[in-house]
């Protein structure tokens, strides 16, 4: 069941709040900076639901604050000078130029005429040198110290359009600098459209100090209109010394044609207030029992018999079970994790998908889907396409054709199956919202966005020994390991994944050990879960470009990688765990134009409950049931000896539970036919 954790918050102060944070010690910050007007006497209410598996105890802050931007809407407030003003020579893509401010301007106490202007739509104030590169994904932090930013984002260059203008106007002491860019477009990958442009301002006032973003025209249009009204863009002000910061949006559609946003970069403190609470709450958890652990029976040849399974509720609330009988074939893996340590070096940037254009952002709040009961037939890999905007399946060991199971546009970067369930598969899309998938018909569950700090997610992967699912991250000059809580998409660092720069997705072996990818050196590394610490073990053999997929295969502890070499050009290959060489095991769509395959889980049974089997000399005596605390049902095993020669037969009864520390219960079954 859903739990609602609803936050309500009054003014009971005699000022306005229109900026509102929400930071909770059991699911993390769930909003930033979050506009809403918050007028005196009235409230505010947010409402979040979640789905719990254990006792929580939540201590929440919300803060209300006083936002320093004024917004007003005048389309004559803005001043073209793409005439009248100086043309600045065009910058290369992710470029800046220096320039001067024709007067002494005091940015949050530091006085200065000195403007670094990048083309991606911000600057830095009083330096020469920095940059204002094309990745916002984490929006405004210390480490954009002195940037001012009307509209920071990709935005891309053209050889036909988008400009950039300088313009002194009025007279001492009211002159007014203005700085323009004007019909800049997005950024996309094989050529921007020249037809889809922005244009805007920043202008800064002498005497008064006042900085303004003024907006002629905000909307993209056409193939880039996921970046209209600032979609994906960061809007706001960091002091020189990073200690102050204004967030007016990040990745926000907030804008109109005619806007003015006005705010003066002072140091003195803003209103605001912070109303704290507490809410625990005691989770009635099941917990399951099966006895006996294992059945043995002894029938007479060609004869039957029967043994009872007991199926009790040792905890608390409502059991829900369901028993299928399998196979006793699959081993189980062992737990033997390993550890490495080296220093650190440094990478170089990529980019994920090989896609047309750099993805929006979006967020998104909701809950998984509960746990099937049923699995695959025999191994196999579940994937995306994001080439081709699909989600299905390839065999991994004998790959060929993809098998689409539903469109899909959403590009997902990470993923992998949990607990072996291989209904469900946990993805983090280019977002980094964390989603649950049906495997059977690919519906997308929200789970939340994912908190903690972890961004720019490459990699997610479970380690089979203890459960325990870890995330990779990468801005391209840094990787990281976290895990993560995947009820609440609450992220936690485990450290920085050295010797890796661009690790482009990991995976965890039947063994528990850790590996990455990583493209910038087209390198094995091995990870040490404990601090993220990471070894070259060897060069994989071939120049990998955006998004790749790694896995194992559990049943047989082989490293397989879905590769990608540009241009559709796919592959699945496996990985030498000792050298870190790849061989190649064969193309994906190789008639059709290739794909890019990512979030690449490959389902395999090694608990032997998972894979469907017919036991003719078995039978259940009912499939499933709910129990309630203190309470057993009982199953009826029975067994049919008429078709077997006298022997020892084994088999399984697979107890599956809404207990979440143990879904699955498996009971060895042990048949003796005959003396």
């Amino acid at each position: 069941e859903t739990t609602n954790f609803c936050y309500t918050v009054t003014n009971d102060g005699d000022v306005p709040f229109d900026l509102h944070t929400l930071a909770t010690s059991a699911f993390g910050d769930l909003f930033t900076d979050l506009p809403d007007i918050l007028l005196p006497t009235e409230s505010l209410q947010f409402n979040d639901m979640r789905t719990l598996a254990s006792d929580v105890v939540n201590d929440a802050d919300w803060t209300a604050a006083q936002s320093p931007f004024t917004v007003t809407n005048d389309a004559a407030a803005f001043e073209d000078i793409s005439v009248s003003g100086v043309l600045v020579p065009e910058l290369a893509d992710d470029g800046e130029v220096n320039l001067i401010i024709p007067f002494p301007f005091d940015y949050f106490g530091t006085v200065a005429t000195d403007i670094r202007v990048g083309n991606n739509g911000a600057a830095l104030f009083g330096v020469t040198s920095g940059d204002v590169g094309w990745s916002n994904t984490n929006g405004l932090t210390a480490t954009e110290a002195g940037m001012i930013a009307p509209f920071w984002d990709d935005i891309g260059i053209s050889a036909t359009t988008g400009d950039l203008y300088t313009q002194e106007l009025g007279t001492s002491p009211d002159r007014r600098f203005i700085i323009q860019w004007d019909k800049e477009v997005a950024f996309v990958i094989g050529g921007s459209i020249d037809s889809e442009t922005i244009t805007f301002q920043l202008v800064l006032f002498e005497t008064t100090n006042e900085i303004q973003f003024r907006y002629s025209d905000v909307i993209f249009g056409g193939s880039t209109a996921a970046g209209d009204a600032g979609a994906s863009a960061t809007i706001g002000l960091v002091s020189s010394d990073g200690t102050t910061i204004h967030t007016y949006s990040h990745n926000m559609a907030v804008l109109n044609d005619g806007d003015v946003i006005s705010v003066m970069p002072t140091t003195t403190a803003l209103p605001a207030a912070t109303a704290s609470a507490t809410a625990e709450i005691l989770v009635l958890v099941p917990q399951v029992q099966a006895a006996p652990s294992v059945i043995n029976s002894t029938v007479a040849s060609a004869g039957t018999g029967s043994e009872v399974l007991a199926i009790s509720n040792i905890g608390f609330g409502t059991l829900n079970w369901s028993v299928d009988e399998s196979s006793n074939v699959a081993k189980a893996p062992s737990t033997r994790p390993l550890s490495f340590y080296t220093p650190a070096t440094k990478g170089f940037a990529s980019q994920f998908a090989d896609v047309n254009t750099k993805t929006n952002k979006s967020v998104f709040a909701t809950k998984p889907a509960g746990k099937g009961l049923a699995g695959p037939l025999a191994p196999i890999a579940y994937t995306f396409d994001l080439r081709n905007d699909s989600f299905g399946t390839i065999d991994h060991t004998s790959p060929g054709v993809f098998n689409e199971i539903v469109a899909n546009s959403t590009s997902y970067y990470a993923g992998d199956f949990v607990n072996q369930d291989y209904t469900t598969l946990y993805a983090v899309d280019d977002s980094d919202n964390l989603v649950a998938i049906n495997t059977a018909d690919g519906v997308v569950t929200a789970i939340a966005a994912i908190t903690g700090g972890a961004a720019d997610v490459s990699g997610l992967t479970e380690d089979p020994t203890d459960g325990t699912v870890y995330l990779s991250t990468t801005d391209g000059a840094t990787a990281s390991l976290y895990t993560i809580d995947l009820t609440t998409a609450v992220s936690t660092l485990v450290g920085e994944v050295t010797n890796s720069a661009l690790l482009i997705d990991i995976a965890a072996s039947a063994t528990g050990d850790l590996y990455g990818f990583d493209i910038g050196s087209d390198s094995l590394i091995a990870i040490d879960k404990a601090t993220g610490a990471g070894t070259v073990v060897g060069a994989i053999g071939f120049d990998a470009s955006f998004a790749q997929g790694m896995d194992f295969d559990h049943s047989t502890n082989t490293l397989y990688i879905a590769a990608y070499f540009g241009g559709g050009a796919n592959s699945i290959l496996t990985v030498d765990l000792t050298t870190g060489a790849a061989t190649a095991v064969g193309p994906v769509n190789p008639d059709t134009g290739g794909a890019e395959l990512d979030a690449f889980a490959i389902a395999a049974d090694v608990e032997g409950c998972y894979l469907q089997a017919d036991i003719p000399w078995l039978s259940l005596s009912t499939a499933s049931g709910s129990v309630e605390a203190g309470e057993t049902d009982n199953v009826t095993v029975n067994f049919d000896a008429s078709a077997l020669t006298d022997g020892m037969y084994s088999a399984n009864v697979c107890v599956f539970s809404n207990d979440p520390d143990e879904t699955l219960v498996k009971v060895p079954v042990n048949l003796q036919v005959g003396s």
